[in-house]
Formats: C-alpha cells, structure tokens, sequence
C-alpha cells in the first residue's frame, strides 16, 4: 500500500511554476506533416512543421555536449528538467514518446529508454502542445525521433552514479543496442540503492493566531530500499511504411522504512510511537504496436501491477480508545490489471488536408485488501472505457495550420464488495471533448499558435476505495467513494518573436478539481487525510522565455506572472476561497570552458529558480528558491565524468504549509536537503552507416 500522507513524508504535490511554467526507414510520427516555416535566429534551432515544434538535436549537441537522449531533451530551451522526468514550459499535462511508439512503451519506460540512450542516437525533437488525437493523450506531446535503425551496430552504453544527502544512495544502468537494417534491439538493466532520511514538524492551533499550538506533532523517517528495473524494445523495420514494435518492462522493489514519531497534546502525556513499514511493488508491462501503409496504426498493451504492504506498528502509550494497542498490526494488497487496445487510421487528401478517425478500448480491474487486528476488508473496482475521435487537418490562406478534433469517451467503473457481495456503481458517463489548434508564421521568423484542450482526470484507485488507514494514533486517511472526476479545460497563445522570445499567455479552468486534504475531526480529535472535490481550481499565467547563445555560453531566462484560485464552499462546517498573484523567476546557464583537444570537453553549468509565496488548496506556501551547480567533463566522446550538488540552498520545496480555514488552522514545516552527485558514463561499441536503398538491383552492375 502506498498511501502517500503530506504530515508524513512532506511528500506534498506542489509543483513549481517552472515545470508548467528520421531517418527514411522510420516510421517518426503519426501525424500528417503539413507546410514547414523555419524560425531562424543566429543559428537555427527550430523548425515550425505543421503546429509541431521541431528542434534539431545537432545543434543542441554542438552547443552543450550532453551524455544521454535524456540530457539532450532537457536542454530544449522550453523543456524543464525534473531528475526523474521532464515538463514543458506552458503546459499542464505532458506525455513523452519515441519514434511515434505511442500504446507500446509506459512512460517510467520511455524514460528509461532515454537515459539508456546516448545523445548521438536523436535526430529530432517534436513538441505538439495540443497532441494530435493518435497519441490518446489530451496534452502537450514529445516525440524524440532517434537514428535507431539507420546504422548497423552493436554498442554498450553503461551509466553509474554515487548520490550523498544525509544518507547515501547509488544507482547504475546498463544498455545494450543492436541494429541493422531490419532489426533494432534496445536492451536496458537498471538497479537503484535508495537510502532517505526526512523530517517534519506539524502543529494543529485553535485559531488563526498560530500562538499556542494544542497538538504538535514530530516525525522523523529513514526509508531504504532496493529497485530493479529492465526493458526490452525490439522493432521490425520491413518497408519505410511497416513497422513492427515489440515491448516489455518490468519492475522489482522493495522498500523498507521507520518512522519515529514525538505526539504532544495539551492536558496529555507525551506519546512516542514507532511505525516499521515494508512495501513490495512488481510491474509487468508488454506491449505491442503495428504501424502499415496507408495510415493504419493498431496496438496494444497489458499492465500487471501488485503491491503488497505491511505496518507494524509500536506505541508507548495504550491508555485511551484513541492510542493504538502495541504491535498493532496493518496489512494491505493491492493487485491491478490494466488491457489497453486501439486502432487508428490516417487519411490523407492532399499535401496540405488529412483526417484521423480512431477508436480505444480499456479495461481496468483493481483488488486491495486491507488486514488489521479484528477486520478485513476487499474490493474490486472494474472499469470500462471506450473512446472515438476524429480530427482534421488542413491549412487555410496557404498559411494558417488548423487542426480540429473530437474525442467521445464512455466510461462505466463499479466497485464490488467480495465480502458482502454489494456491487455499487462509481461512474457511469458519456462525454465529449474537443480540441483545436491553430498556428501561422508571422513574417519569415515569428510563429503565433492558439490551442484548446478539454480533457478528464480520473481518481486513483486508492482514493475511491472505502477503506479507512491508520496512519498512526491520531492520523487516519479514508477514502471517498463518492469522488468525482474532474474535467479540465485548457486555452494557451504561444508567440515566438524571431527564435529570440517566447511569450506564453494561459488559462486552466478545472471543475471538480480534487486533492488528498486534512481535516480536524471535531468528535474525535483526530488528523483525518482524504480525497476532496473542489468546486474549482483556476490557473492564470503568463511567461516570457528567451533562450541564448553567445560564444561559449548558451542558457535562458523566463519570468512567469500567475494567479492562483481554489475554491470549496462546503468544507466541514467551513470553506475557503485562496486565490493569489504569485511571480516567478529562472535562469539556466551553461559554459564550456576552452580547454585543449588532448583535454577533451569540460562544462560548467548553474541552474536558479525562484517563486514567491503561493497557494494550492487550503495551503498557504511559503517561498520556493533552488542553486543547482555542476561540472561535467567528456575527455572523450564516450567517457562523460559529471559532479553536481542540487539544492544547495535548501529551499527547492516550500518549507512552510499554512492552512488559515477557520477550524482547520495549522502549520506543516518540512525539511530540505541538499543532494551532491558524482556520475560516470561510458559508451561502447562499433557502428556502420547503411546504405540507402534504392530499390533497385545492382547486383549485377561494375566490376567485382
């Protein structure tokens, strides 16, 4: 069970406003290219194709000499990196795919891939900020577009990395690539040693003075654990218009973690209490994907996910109904099975006119059990889910791109009790969303580009289920069965002035929005976390971005102008309405240091990011500012030795959570640490370029 508590873990979803704020025999992309403008600036970086962004990966190799397909993506000026993952400037939900694999690979996979991969082996990045409707995403898009295929070889890439915060930590990978002109295999290991240590503090108040606190709450966590991860991606490459793709990932965990914990109340003993936690999580993930002449596109993909977790759970104290007993006792298991299948088809009238027409079929099944001392309870919860789209593509005034889409998706998910044999119906709903976007050069180097995404969010399984969780003596989480999705509405102009700016005004209006908040349960005392339906969130923001290059030194610089809103009016006997005008601030820097050929590449690079105070929910956030600093040295283009220390002034996360509901008022001060980093990578292998083939037989021509 992975039941993700904020008073915890200080593992609390803020994202920063920075994270929004082919070759000829591969198949690239799904879409239909329309007419092409280049942006040009000093040196040219980016193309407009269509309404899709494209940069071109030898210049972003040139400029910064990055190691990895993942290093490589993360020097895109709008893309942001996040250690793990990557965000897009000006977008609220990013997908990433390679080659156009969109149903084959997860997303913890394609990014495996990517740091599997090294830079050389990318071509091309393309970044749709409305995705055409064959990716079945609703959302920014990335396809990085590699030369996989385009050369005969057999390399090995192996990547190894010490990590020191206040406890240590490694992790290596290790990949192996084969290709030829028919068969391209990508084989990866990876293995992580994680080893964290966290703290918070939290305070419960009578009031909004925040002067005499009648609960405090300290808690301290160490957690370590081992991660397995592998991956094999095998494409078929038969004709220019026939692929064939192949694909599996798998993932073994374990984690264990104590938590100790200090619970003082007014008029009542110190309690100390201690929670020894171990986690187990497997993945299976196959997946296959068809790409034919004529537009046809057909895949699929099965998910096995199980998870079973156990808590033992120790108390100094056993006085009151409220204090657990000792060696209180608290099992779960969790087993999911997810069956996705789609077939696609692209028709195309003309250079400039094309129509996608597809249907989705899903099928999700989700078991947990929970076992405490006197009880035990089991659910099933069953979805269906089956989409229909259409989208059009054409171009009116011989310059202006538009892309028209409508999706339909039913989805009809029931939760059934195996206990009592209840079968209770969750959601049972047809709805319609359209999309649109329209893009145009201005003038030989400016692009404006409009779009509108409507989109749903559908709760975890966690958070609908009814089970109720000890967290520990006074901190319970449940779930809300009567939880609703949410849907999202997304509108956005991008306006890029001559490769030089990139000015990005939006708005994300989300109905039903919903999050995991405490309450203070009036009858009991007790710290109560569950799902809650907002009435609605509101995002505003403006960005200007301007990426540069000058000599030796390339980097870029964005401010951001936002303004925040939740809003809930029935909240408990209570209700807020936050809303806030937050600015933010980046600045990314790299320098390559002139350095002899015998001494290789040697690269300096900072990173800052700065947010004032914000709100998400009933939070009030304090301040967030980030130093990130290292040095990479390539002595050879397959020897890369990097240095870094991230987070040096602890303050990347808000160190404060404020919540001001009358009622609900208290504070959660969580602790930053700083990371420090030494990595190595090492590239082996031969490679040979293929010959084009031109169709036609020389077998018998010259002079053998």
């Amino acid at each position: 069970m992975k039941r993700q508590i904020i008073a915890l873990t200080f593992a609390f979803s803020f994202s920063t406003v920075m994270g929004q704020v082919q070759n000829d025999t591969t198949i690239a992309s799904p879409h239909q290219s329309l007419s092409e403008v280049v942006v040009k600036g000093k040196h040219t970086l980016v193309k407009m194709k269509g309404n899709a962004m494209v940069y071109k990966a030898g210049t972003l190799r040139a400029r910064y000499a990055p190691t990895t397909a993942y290093d490589l993506l993360t020097k895109v000026p709008s893309i942001t990196d996040g250690g793990n993952s990557v965000s897009l400037i000006g977008a609220n939900n990013l997908m990433v795919v390679i080659d156009g694999k969109v149903i084959a690979m997860g997303q913890e996979q394609v990014y495996q891939q990517l740091k599997s991969l090294t830079a050389d082996r990318v071509k091309d990045i393309e970044i749709y900020y409305n995705a055409p409707v064959q990716y079945h995403f609703d959302g920014a898009v990335i396809n990085v577009i590699t030369t996989l295929g385009n050369q005969s070889e057999v390399s090995l890439f192996l990547d190894g990395a010490l990590k020191q915060t206040r406890k240590t930590s490694t992790e290596g990978k290790a990949s192996l690539l084969f290709s030829n002109k028919l068969v391209t295999s990508l084989s990866s290991v990876g293995y992580t040693r994680e080893n964290q240590w966290s703290s918070n503090d939290y305070r419960l108040y009578n009031d909004a003075t925040f002067s005499n606190p009648y609960r405090t709450r300290k808690a301290e966590n160490r957690s370590y654990g081992d991660k397995y991860n592998m991956s094999e991606d095998l494409t078929f490459q038969f004709t220019p218009e026939n692929r064939l793709t192949l694909d599996y990932y798998g993932i073994f965990a374990h984690d264990n973690s104590i938590t100790n914990t200090n619970i003082w109340q007014r008029i009542q003993p110190n309690t100390q209490v201690l929670s020894r936690e171990y986690n187990k999580e497997t993945l299976h993930t196959v997946g296959l994907q068809m790409d034919v002449k004529n537009g046809w596109t057909l895949g699929t993909r099965y998910k096995s996910y199980v998870s079973p977790f156990r808590q033992q759970y120790v108390s100094g104290d056993a006085t009151e109904s409220l204090i657990l007993p000792d060696d209180y006792l608290q099992q779960s298991h969790q087993n999911i099975d997810n069956v996705k299948a789609s077939i696609d088809k692209n028709f195309t009238f003309n250079q400039m006119t094309s129509l996608a027409v597809g249907f989705t079929h899903q099928y999700n099944r989700s078991t947990t059990e929970i076992t405490e001392v006197d009880q035990t309870t089991r659910n099933r919860q069953i979805e269906n889910i089956e989409a229909l789209y259409a989208q059009g593509n054409f171009t009116l005034f011989k310059q202006l791109n538009v892309m028209l889409g409508l999706r339909g998706e039913y989805i009809k998910s029931k939760r059934h009790n195996l206990h009592t044999g209840v079968n209770t119906t969750l959601w049972d709903e047809f709805t319609l969303f359209p999309t649109a976007t329209l893009g145009m050069p201005i003038g030989k180097s400016n692009f404006l580009q409009f779009q509108l995404i409507s989109q749903k969010q559908y709760p975890s399984f966690w958070a609908v289920s009814p089970e109720t969780t000890v967290v520990d003596e006074r901190t319970i989480e449940v779930g809300n069965p009567e939880l609703k999705p949410s849907r999202i509405y997304d509108a956005s102009l991008m306006f890029i002035v001559k490769q030089q700016c990139y000015f990005i005004l939006g708005c994300t209006y989300t109905p039903d929005y919903f999050a995991n908040i405490p309450h203070q349960e009036a009858t009991t005392g007790k710290t109560v976390y569950r799902y809650e339906n907002y009435d609605f969130s509101l995002f505003n923001n403006f960005t200007i971005m301007h990426p540069m290059s000058i000599g030796n030194y390339n980097g870029r610089i964005a401010a951001h102008i936002l303004r925040m809103q939740d809003r809930m009016r029935h909240f408990y006997g209570a209700s807020f309405d936050n809303n806030k005008w937050v600015w933010a601030v980046s600045s990314n820097n790299t320098y390559k240091l002139p350095t002899s050929k015998a001494w290789g590449e040697l690269f300096l690079e900072a990173n800052f990011r700065y947010q004032a105070p914000a709100i998400q929910g009933i939070y009030r956030l304090s301040d967030t500012y980030a130093l990130d600093a290292d040095i990479r040295w390539n002595p050879t283009n397959r020897i890369s030795v990097t240095a870094s220390v991230d987070n040096i002034l602890r303050r990347d996360m808000p160190n404060e959570f404020k919540v001001l509901t009358p009622g609900q008022e208290s504070i959660l001060n969580g602790y930053n640490t700083r990371t420090f980093m030494l990595r190595m990578t090492l590239n082996l292998g031969k490679k040979k370029e293929q010959k084009e083939d031109s169709g036609v037989d020389t077998s018998r021509y010259g002079r053998k």
